[in-house]
């Protein structure tokens, strides 16, 4: 966790055969300050072991944080979802608002930090994969960007980060480019990036890189190529901001 804070170079192999996750939590984690009202934009810290995590680091989270989970997920997801809102709310404390980031379910200035993990490259796009709908509507994900800028509450923080190389289409998820990320600062505005991490997958696994190293990388899509094989990460490059 400490190389991440410090923005120091990774182990020799860190992550190798793992995909991005293995860079994004901990960055993210690392940069979560200890707050009252946070937002999961995205539901991606809707893990047990993540949330122990945060129980035996960072305080019993049931008391000391209200903590928000807004996802979009079908109908007849939800009430296989209801099972796990009742354990997040008795375990940790948390609550699930099941709705649009489009259109987030909350007063303004709700929460002092919101984080976003590998989601605004889904929203306008095909989640059936997800169980989700299935749309076209690819640059929306700038209105959940203003959502997210209504609902932070003055001196919060937002946390973000998308796959980042070259701008592809994969037709339920977009890979976000230089031209994508100035996109995203620009709609952030008045809140600046004032963190801007890149990390890239090779040969010596995860390391911290510029974004110019990475500008023709590649996704892998497990749905086009298949899994099984030993090179397993999707993402060849990731951008981590942190906007405040």
């Amino acid at each position: 966790m400490d190389a991440f804070s410090s923005q120091a170079q990774l182990p020799q192999d860190y992550g190798l055969g793992f995909d991005e996750r293995c860079v994004e939590y901990p960055w993210m984690i690392s940069r979560l300050p200890f707050v009252e009202r946070v937002l999961d934009a995205g539901g991606v810290f809707d893990n047990y072991r993540i949330n122990d995590f945060f129980a035996s680091h960072r305080g019993n989270t049931r008391q000391s944080r209200d903590y928000w989970m807004c996802d979009h997920v079908s109908v007849w997801m939800l009430m296989f979802s209801l099972y796990f809102d009742v354990q997040a709310t008795l375990l940790y404390g948390q609550h699930r608002a099941i709705g649009d980031l489009r259109a987030i379910p909350a007063a303004d200035k709700s929460f002092d930090c919101i984080v976003c993990m590998s989601t605004l490259e889904h929203i306008g796009f095909d989640q059936m994969l997800y169980h989700g709908n299935s749309e076209r509507a690819p640059d929306t994900w700038k209105a959940a960007v203003v959502e997210m800028r209504r609902v932070l509450s003055p001196g919060g923080s937002c946390l973000v980060t998308v796959p980042y190389g070259m701008r592809e289409d994969h037709g339920w998820f977009r890979q976000f480019d230089a031209v994508d990320i100035e996109d995203l600062k620009d709609v952030f505005h008045p809140l600046a990036a004032v963190e801007e991490d890149y990390f890239g997958y090779g040969d010596d696994g995860w390391q911290i890189t510029g974004p110019g190293a990475l500008r023709f990388k590649r996704y892998r899509d497990v749905h086009e190529v298949g899994v099984g094989e030993s090179d397993v990460a999707a993402a060849r490059g990731v951008a981590c901001l942190r906007f405040a």
